[in-house]
């Protein structure tokens, strides 16, 4: 029997849940001043890198909710749908950098570390019941709007936040690593 769409999108928000995870595991050992250590003039520090991944996912969860109370009248995102998501899978895969949109620059920002937290918890129980409400029918509505690859499902909106996280990651792991080194040489 064929895997039922809500079965792809609760696994593929578990894969989600797994990354956050992994990520806090990583930086559960830093002390405040580590986390909001800038490595180098006009780059993230790792609290700016996390906040700027809650802030995606929350900004984005705001716009599928609104979207959501809408679900009758969204039309069902197709295949222009999937090539627009194929091609930004693409985009975020290649090692370019690129400028995060003014609504999710967090440049400047040093957020206490446990209120980002506690924030993206909510953010992820909220994503949560928001895929827990929908029905097979509403999971193929053009739910959520992605600033470059427009209307998205919400499966594919879930992907992208995982993507998103994956693109972020070697910038973590770069910033652990100066971490690391800063500790070392002491």
């Amino acid at each position: 029997m064929a895997e039922l769409l809500k079965e792809k999108v609760i696994r593929s928000f578990y894969n989600l849940e797994n990354q956050r995870t992994a990520i806090l595991a990583k930086i559960e050992y830093l002390s405040p001043e580590q986390l909001a250590m800038n490595p180098e003039e006009g780059k993230w520090n790792m609290l700016q890198v996390l906040a700027h991944l809650v802030k995606a996912e929350s900004l984005s969860l705001k716009y599928m909710e609104r979207m959501f109370s809408r679900r009758e009248e969204l039309s069902n995102a197709g295949i222009s749908s999937t090539i627009r998501f194929q091609l930004l899978k693409w985009g975020l895969n290649l090692p370019i950098k690129y400028k995060a949109p003014a609504m999710a620059d967090t440049s400047g920002q040093n957020p206490a570390i446990n209120e980002l937290m506690e924030e993206w918890e909510r953010v992820r129980e909220r994503l949560n019941d928001l895929i827990n409400r929908c029905d097979e029918d509403c999971l193929k509505k053009a739910i959520y709007k992605h600033p470059r690859a427009g209307y998205l499902n919400v499966r594919q909106a879930v992907e992208f936040m995982s993507l998103h996280i994956k693109h972020h990651e070697k910038q973590i792991a770069d910033l652990l690593k100066i971490d690391q080194q800063c500790v070392n040489s002491f």
